[in-house]
C-alpha cells in the first residue's frame, strides 16, 4: 500500500517540494507550478478483477469524502482532492484512477486528454481548462499518448507555462494555479513511474459514483488492449453499417465538440472514431449518457453486441455497485 501527500509551494518563482515529491529521473518531468497543490494518491498493492478493483477504490474514496458539501463550495473551501488507483488483471497494462471530484481529476488530466483528442495545447490559466473542469466524465491514456503529450509539452518555448496569456478573469488565477498543482504531483508521484515501467499503460480516471463512466472507460481499454475486438468492429462499420449512417454517426461524435472526426473518411475511419463509436454504443448507459449516443444505442447495440460476443469478445460487467 502507498498514500503519499505531496504540497508544493511558489516563493516568488522557485518551486519547494517535500521530500515525498521529489523525483531523480527528470525525463518526463513539466514544469513546476507557482501556486499551492495539493493531491494525496492512494496505490492498491496488487492487481486484482476489474470489479473487485472499483470496488476496492470506490471504497477508499468514499472514506476520503466530506459529509456534507454545501451548494457553491469553491475549490479552496473543499478537502485536499483524493484519488485512487490500482491495476486490473481483467484488462493487462490497464490502471484505474477514481477520483473525490471532477475537479481534481479534470485538473490532473483534461490537458493531456485535449492534447490527445485535438492535438491542442492549453495552457493551465486558460478560461478554456477552467471551464471544462466539471464537463469531462472520465479520461483514457495510453502510454504512448501520456509520453506524446510530455514531449510535446517540452518543445513549447522552453516550457508551456511561461506564456502568460491575457486572462479575462484575472482574479480566478489561484484557482487555475491549483490545477497546474494537481497536475504536477500526479504526473510526478504515479503517472511518471507508471509511463517508464508498465510496457503496455493504459490509464482510466473517473469519479466516485460515475458508474457509467466507468464502463464507458474499460470499453476503451478493452478496444485498446484487443486486436481483434478491433478487427471485428472495423468490419461493423464497414460492412454493417450504412454510408448514411457512418456520416450521422461521425456527424454525432464531432457535434460535442470533444473528438477531432469531422474530417474522417466514411470509408477509411480513423482509430479515435471507432474506439469512440464502439464505447458509446456498447456502454451500459443512464443519466450520463447524452441524448444523440442513446438514439446511437438503440440502432446498433445489440447488432454490436452480437458480432463480439459471437466471436469470443468478452464484454465488461461494471454495473454492480452504485457509487
Amino acid at each position: 500500500m502507498q498514500i503519499t501527500l505531496c504540497k508544493i509551494i511558489g516563493l516568488s518563482g522557485l518551486a519547494i517540494l517535500f521530500p515525498a515529491c521529489v523525483n531523480e529521473d527528470s525525463s518526463m518531468q513539466l514544469s513546476m507550478p507557482e501556486q499551492v497543490g495539493f493531491l494525496e494518491i492512494y496505490e492498491e498493492p496488487e492487481a486484482v478483477p476489474l470489479n473487485t478493483l472499483i470496488e476496492k477504490l470506490r471504497e477508499k474514496v468514499r472514506d476520503k469524502m466530506p459529509k456534507r458539501l454545501r451548494p457553491g463550495l469553491s475549490i479552496s473551501e473543499t478537502p485536499p482532492p483524493y484519488v485512487a488507483c490500482g491495476q486490473t488483471v481483467t484488462i493487462p497494462g490497464t490502471h484505474l484512477c477514481i477520483f473525490t471530484t471532477a475537479n481534481g481529476m479534470n485538473f490532473a488530466l483534461n490537458r493531456a486528454s485535449q492534447w490527445v483528442e485535438a492535438k491542442e495545447l492549453v495552457d493551465h490559466r486558460s478560461l478554456q481548462l477552467l471551464n471544462l473542469r466539471q464537463n469531462v466524465q472520465g479520461h483514457n491514456l495510453s502510454g504512448k499518448d501520456l509520453r506524446d503529450f510530455a514531449a510535446a509539452y517540452s518543445t513549447v518555448k522552453g516550457g508551456f507555462d511561461q506564456e502568460v496569456p491575457p486572462l479575462a478573469q484575472p482574479e480566478r488565477f489561484d484557482e487555475l494555479g491549483n490545477s497546474l498543482g494537481l497536475e504536477r504531483i500526479f504526473w510526478s508521484e504515479y503517472l511518471q513511474k507508471k509511463v517508464g515501467s508498465v510496457p503496455n499503460l493504459y490509464l482510466l480516471a473517473v469519479t466516485l459514483g460515475s458508474t457509467e463512466a466507468i464502463n464507458h472507460e474499460v470499453l476503451h481499454a478493452l478496444y485498446y488492449s484487443n486486436p481483434k475486438m478491433q478487427q471485428l468492429v472495423t468490419e461493423f462499420w464497414l460492412k454493417d453499417l450504412t454510408i448514411a449512417e457512418r456520416r450521422d454517426i461521425i456527424s454525432d461524435l464531432s457535434g460535442i465538440g470533444a473528438y477531432d472526426v469531422a474530417a474522417d473518411d466514411p470509408e477509411a475511419p480513423s482509430y479515435l472514431l471507432l474506439q469512440e463509436f464502439q464505447a458509446y454504443v456498447l456502454m451500459q448507459r443512464s443519466e450520463f449518457a447524452v441524448e444523440r449516443f442513446d438514439s446511437m444505442a438503440k440502432q446498433y447495440q445489440s447488432r454490436l453486441k452480437l458480432k463480439l460476443t459471437s466471436n469470443g469478445i468478452q464484454l465488461p460487467d461494471t454495473q454492480g455497485g452504485q457509487g
